[in-house]
């Protein structure tokens, strides 16, 4: 949301307005006011900074519930506008991909034992069920892998490998 401007007429409107969500809140309305607008201005200018080595931040600090606040965020947009499109049902595919994809890079990058992790990760799977309502077609195929290699419970080879491209991101 931080990059974004909005018209107040609109976020009125489509405002987020579960209470519960923590982490992504702003994904909550930004889907919801993308489809619901007339028209999208892109402008090139930095707005806006957002300071990703904070580690003080949402994203920089461990949250054990995050697979469960992903379930209610996704549940929150699918609710809201699935079924809308096919395009836009592609889109929070995808985007609930990425959110399962981020939770299991928080676990390593937050310096959890691979096998603390792992543990969580199956657990949380168990209670959430985030890899079983994401459609395969259309996702790149090391998101394939990665998914395929969940659905196996290969816990901690994926997060061995989510931790390897960790540090060659950093």
């Amino acid at each position: 949301a931080c990059t974004k401007i909005y018209k107040k007429a609109v976020l009125e409107k489509h405002f987020c307005t579960e209470e519960h969500i923590h982490i992504g809140e702003d994904a909550a309305f930004i889907y919801d006011c993308a489809y619901a607008s007339e028209s999208i201005y892109f402008c090139r200018d930095n707005l806006y900074y957002y300071n990703r080595l904070n580690s003080d931040s949402m994203t920089g600090v461990y949250n054990a519930g995050r697979f469960e606040n992903n379930q209610l965020l996704l549940s929150y947009i699918e609710n809201k506008l699935g079924g809308k499109s096919e395009n836009l049902d592609m889109q929070i595919n995808a985007y609930r991909t990425y959110c399962l994809t981020v939770a299991v890079f928080h676990e390593v990058k937050c310096g959890r034992k691979l096998s603390e992790a792992a543990t969580h990760i199956k657990d949380k799977l168990k209670l959430t069920n985030a890899i079983g309502e994401i459609q395969m077609e259309g996702l790149p195929f090391s998101i394939k892998v990665f998914l395929i290699l969940l659905r196996l419970h290969c816990y901690v080879p994926v997060l061995a490998a989510a931790k390897v491209i960790s540090k060659f991101r950093n």
